[in-house]
């Protein structure tokens, strides 16, 4: 999505369904050009059931969410 508020409206209209354990995986996530990282920042503000994942900024994908409640 790349955008932030596609990014956080997806992420807020798929918690529901993601089961714990499960994974959300981003392709700009930790790319400061794309405000995605700015979305799943505040996601993660909002929502403490996830922790963020690093993978590696030069790879795709670069960040991952798991749920963890």
């Amino acid at each position: 999505m790349d955008l932030y508020l596609p990014t956080i409206q997806g992420l807020r209209a798929i918690d529901e369904n993601i089961v714990k354990g499960g994974y959300i995986v981003f392709d700009e996530g930790y790319k400061k050009l794309w405000s995605e990282r700015l979305a799943i920042k505040d996601f993660l503000v909002e929502n403490k059931k996830y922790k963020k994942i690093l993978i590696d900024k030069n790879r795709q994908p670069d960040v991952i969410l798991q749920k963890i409640e």
